[in-house]
């Protein structure tokens, strides 16, 4: 067996709300539970502050909280289309993918390494 694993760095703060309510609305998700998720996520501000220095607030448009129980599933969801594509069996829990392969004859491990992700 051939294994990659993949750990996304900051992907958390990637996701834009946008494409995740789409994502969500082409998963057959019901529109109130898609509303409430928008909800949920906006109204978020921020801004910098350097020393006295302070930007105006700006709103948050991407990015879900990661201490909840909900951003893994959203973070799954909004990266389901990483299963498009590769040949190789993919395992993704939020931030950590694993692609496998079998390498049961010589050259075999070309396949996993050949895949678009």
């Amino acid at each position: 067996m051939d294994t990659v694993y993949l750990d996304f760095s900051k992907i958390f703060d990637t996701v834009f709300h946008m494409i995740l309510m789409e994502k969500l609305l082409m998963y057959s998700l019901d529109e109130q539970t898609v509303k409430w998720t928008e909800n949920w996520l906006k109204g978020q501000a921020q801004r910098v502050v350097i020393k006295s220095s302070k930007s105006n607030w700006q709103p948050v448009i991407r990015g879900v909280p990661q201490q909840s129980i909900l951003a893994p599933v959203l973070l799954n969801i909004f990266i389901s289309h990483l299963d498009d594509g590769p040949e190789c069996t993919v395992t993704k829990f939020a931030d950590d993918t694993k692609l496998g392969e079998v390498a049961d004859m010589p050259g075999g491990y070309y396949a996993l390494h050949r895949d678009p992700l």
